[in-house]
């Protein structure tokens, strides 16, 4: 007697490859909200002039417009607006890694983050270190969050 089991394993491929997109999902899902946490986090603990160096952090594949005020010493308004807000899709896969970038293009940001000599080696101003402090908070919280956000996700697991 034989019986022909290429359904079953087809069945089983199919599963098998749903369960991995799930995972997948999930995992970049939880790297997004994470990241978008230390985003405000560095975002809030970064100082204000003009604004400018606040609105310009950015996550992932987030894009922002920056508009400008012409006027008597033509600064910068600092009033940004999101033309696409970050998604799963801003989270990346190197690897076996998952990741996520924070990133801010302001030509000072690294004086601010990282600190510089003063002008005429008068000292040196210390860095606020707004984003290396918001993700060090983040990353502290990460395994009891994944933990806790891990055992729903198994007990809302549905059967294909």
């Amino acid at each position: 007697m034989s019986f022909d089991y290429s359904e079953f394993k087809k069945l089983r491929d199919k599963y098998a490859k749903a369960a991995d997109e799930e995972w997948d999902k999930f995992l970049a899902e939880f790297l997004l909200e994470m990241g978008l946490e230390a985003l405000t986090r560095t975002k809030d603990n970064t100082p204000v002039d003009t604004g400018l160096a606040r609105n310009m952090w950015q996550l992932g594949d987030s894009h922002n417009v920056i508009r400008y005020v012409k006027g008597e010493n033509q600064r910068y308004q600092g009033d940004v607006s999101r033309s696409k807000a970050p998604t799963i899709k801003s989270v990346k896969r190197s690897g076996g890694d998952l990741i996520i970038e924070i990133y801010n293009n302001v030509e000072y940001i690294s004086h601010i983050e990282d600190g510089h000599k003063l002008r005429g080696g008068k000292g040196k101003y210390q860095g606020i270190h707004m984003a290396r402090n918001a993700i060090a908070l983040v990353e502290k919280r990460i395994p009891a969050e994944f933990e806790k956000r891990f055992k729903t996700w198994v007990e809302n697991l549905e059967e294909i």
